[in-house]
């Protein structure tokens, strides 16, 4: 409802498309009008100036193709901005938050995106990969605090789930 009421963004919702189809849907769109694409889940809450610092950090490096926060750290511990540190993979490895994301488009040499065969899980690992075999590395912001509630959309749309076993299957059989 906030956005609607808001001219700086444009909600567009197609029911019956996947969170990936979604995602490819949109990037594809916004890659055409800036250099960088955020990626905000419907369930967190960011701190103060996130979108910029990431924004900055992909200004100032070469070699970053995506940046995100520190999922580790709660908005109610405040900002303390230390020394980001690189990572690899997602957050089931140690690496990128899939809830929040930075990534820079020209980096992008492939499309769509997530590969259409993803339809809930596995997205942002295969994001996370593809960007690192096509050499680039991933940022974390270290002291950048970010509040996941995690699962909220399962827990509205459960039937989502059915998808997981299959998607599980054909990410660790592609990569």
């Amino acid at each position: 409802d906030l956005a609607y009421m808001d001219e700086r963004f444009m909600p567009h919702f197609v029911p019956e498309r996947t969170i990936y189809e979604m995602w490819n849907l949109g990037f594809e769109w916004i890659a055409q009008h800036t250099d960088y694409v955020a990626f905000l889940n419907n369930d967190i809450t960011i701190s103060n100036g996130l979108i910029a610092a990431m924004g900055d950090v992909l200004d100032a490096t070469k070699e970053v193709g995506i940046v995100y926060p520190d999922y580790s750290r709660r908005i109610e511990q405040g900002i303390d901005p230390q020394i980001p540190y690189y990572t690899r993979g997602t957050y089931r490895h140690g690496g990128m938050s899939g809830f929040c994301f930075m990534l820079r488009v020209h980096a992008v040499k492939w499309s769509p995106l997530v590969d259409p065969k993803l339809r809930l899980w596995y997205g942002d690992d295969d994001i996370a990969f593809q960007f690192e075999k096509e050499g680039w590395r991933q940022l974390r912001l270290s002291g950048w605090p970010i509040d996941h509630i995690g699962q909220a959309t399962c827990n509205q749309h459960p039937e989502v789930f059915k998808d997981v076993p299959a998607d599980k299957a054909y990410f660790e059989k592609k990569w």
